[in-house]
């Protein structure tokens, strides 16, 4: 509708109804509001990230290289150290199963009670 009242045929009538200065006024506010939605499409884009899929199989490849480089430095060249962090890490990957089938058993407890209050 701007649009409309700002072109030339309609000028005349613009001004007849005096409403120049608000035709004028609600271009400058679309002026406005385009350059901030402009900006936040542009910081969007910037602040997109990988998905979690992708970055799942980047981390993936990477714990698989540092635990093989871990177990094969432990045999190799066996220290204090390198036993302590196969040790630590093994400990870890227990407590991140335990979690994993922790929260899969409450999955499937909720489930079942839904189920239960369906029938």
């Amino acid at each position: 509708m701007v649009l409309d009242l700002s072109k030339e045929e309609n000028t005349v009538h613009v001004s007849t109804l005096g409403l120049t200065e608000y035709v004028n006024e609600l271009n400058l506010t679309n002026t406005r509001y385009q350059t901030l939605t402009d900006q936040r499409t542009q910081s969007r884009e910037t602040a997109k990230t990988d998905n979690s899929k992708t970055i799942r199989t980047e981390m993936d490849a990477l714990y698989d290289y540092l635990s093989t480089v871990a177990f094969c430095m432990s045999v190799v060249t066996p220290t204090e150290d390198t036993a302590r962090f196969v040790t630590q890490l093994n400990a870890i990957i227990d407590e991140t199963n335990t979690a994993y089938n922790q929260r899969i058993a409450q999955v499937k407890a909720a489930e079942e009670r839904r189920k239960v209050k369906a029938e």
